[in-house]
């Protein structure tokens, strides 16, 4: 009775702590679990090692919930509540594997609900960027008093869009600058936007900069919103389904196939040589060590690929999975086109906003690397940029810099109108990367969808070819 008393009252009292001192709590918490984990095991009090990850997990609840600042989080709630969403990911994670251990389909439900979980989180994160970014873009072209417009949209609404419109608007009224502001106020920000913003109020041109950033974020929003025929995933789902059937057949159906023909034909006779091929590819697929292999990489490539979806990028100081991402994308053959020519849309794109604004073109050239490009692209941009500030021929340093033929022709050949000319480069950028695009995706499904095809013909040829043999060998015996 002692014991269950004192760890009511230890439960009580941590979370008493995390709802008033949340920081303080989260610090000490853990070594304190920690102690009382080896404590519990070293003396056999097992009840110790179970209650101390319970008081972790209800002090970490506690904190995430407590929001004492309103629409302003502090810190222990949100690395909180990302600690929490990590345990659910893993501990879920694993819950499935023991699972699949007697039902290998639930690992692929899982991997579904995972993902339509996080695409319904992106879409969401979309939207709410592109009602802020809207309504202050709104705002800046009927020159309305930015704070002031912000409260009134949010009103009394405990939205997404409310909360983030109302500390966008607090640190305004502190006098922070508006990219400054949206950084504190809405982290989520995407970083090519909030990159452009702050090239922009540099030049002052952020009405201009607000339309091209909106006609971006809308054209994005529409693809998520079009009905696709054949979702992304689906390939996937087919190989999956495809290999849990060669298991499947391989251990129980082919087998007896074999002992067949022995019986019929003697030790000699073999399986057909195709399935025989889908005999030792399945080998593969029923080791331990493939499995273990297999589950490593789709565990860290998931987390990868959440931690990047869901975290903004920062051009000025790039993270290093943005910086390897930037780095492969560009040495691929396909996908260095595709970075290269979105690089120099946005290049294009803030160059002309800053030349139109009146600044010098060494100007313009600083104010294209403020703006999140690839991060090898960046690079070239650079020194573009010092051997124009040295006094360098521009068009000649376009060429020395390894960029595009365009900006040379922008820059050698246009005189005064420039801008004008960027503006017809930009264009022809944006039209370009739609179309390659969309040929891409035009000539990609259609091949995927022939290996598709060939590869499960070829499961069924060596599925069925056995049967074949067997009936084959049965019109041999007749009997006089």
């Amino acid at each position: 009775m002692i014991i269950f008393v004192t760890t009511f009252l230890l439960v009580i009292c941590f979370s008493v702590l995390a709802w008033f001192l949340p920081g303080t709590t989260l610090i000490l918490t853990l070594p304190v679990m920690l102690v009382l984990f080896f404590i519990s095991l070293s003396s056999d009090y097992y009840f110790g090692c179970v209650l101390a990850p319970v008081i972790l997990i209800i002090v970490l609840t506690v904190a995430a919930i407590h929001n004492p600042d309103g629409d302003f989080e502090r810190w222990p709630r949100r690395y909180a509540r990302r600690f929490l969403i990590t345990v659910a990911f893993i501990a879920s994670f694993y819950g499935t594997l023991v699972i699949a251990m007697f039902n290998l389909y639930a690992l692929l439900l899982y991997v579904l609900i995972v993902g339509s979980l996080f695409g319904c989180v992106i879409t969401h994160k979309r939207v709410v960027t592109a009602n802020v970014l809207s309504t202050i873009g709104a705002s800046i072209r009927q020159n309305l008093p930015l704070p002031m417009a912000l409260l009134f949209a949010a009103g009394d609404m405990k939205t997404a869009f409310a909360r983030a419109a109302r500390r966008i608007a607090h640190w305004l009224s502190q006098g922070y600058s508006l990219s400054e502001s949206i950084r504190r106020g809405f982290p989520s920000c995407p970083g090519h936007a909030l990159a452009m913003i702050t090239a922009a109020e540099k030049m002052n041109q952020l009405p201009r900069a607000f339309e091209c950033i909106e006609k971006d974020l809308l054209k994005r929003l529409e693809y998520d919103k079009r009905i696709q025929p054949v979702h992304p995933l689906y390939p996937i789902v087919v190989f999956t389904v495809l290999c849990l059937l060669i298991m499947g057949l391989t251990s129980f159906v082919m087998p007896k196939y074999s002992e067949v023909l022995r019986d019929m034909a003697g030790t000699s006779a073999k399986l057909p040589i195709a399935t025989q091929y889908i005999m030792d590819a399945s080998q593969i697929f029923r080791s331990g060590v493939f499995w273990l292999i297999f589950l490593a990489v789709l565990l860290i490539a998931g987390s990868v690929v959440i931690r990047v979806r869901s975290r903004s990028r920062n051009p000025q100081k790039p993270f290093l999975l943005s910086r390897i991402g930037d780095f492969v994308k560009w040495h691929l053959p396909i996908l260095n086109w595709f970075e290269r020519n979105y690089s120099l849309l946005r290049l294009v794109e803030v160059m002309r906003l800053s030349l139109d604004s009146g600044s010098t073109i060494d100007k313009a050239i600083r104010a294209g690397l403020d703006i999140d490009t690839n991060y090898c692209f960046r690079s070239r941009v650079r020194k573009w940029s010092k051997l124009v500030e040295q006094g360098e021929n521009v068009a000649l340093a376009v060429r020395k810099s390894n960029l595009s033929p365009a900006l040379v022709w922008a820059f050698e050949c246009a005189g005064n109108d420039t801008p004008n000319i960027l503006e017809s480069i930009e264009t022809c950028f944006r039209s370009n990367y739609s179309y390659r695009v969309n040929m891409a995706r035009f000539i990609l499904w259609p091949c995927l969808t022939l290996f598709m095809g060939l590869v499960v013909g070829f499961v069924a040829y060596a599925i069925f070819l056995p049967q074949i043999k067997i009936i084959t060998f049965l019109t041999t015996w007749y009997t006089p």
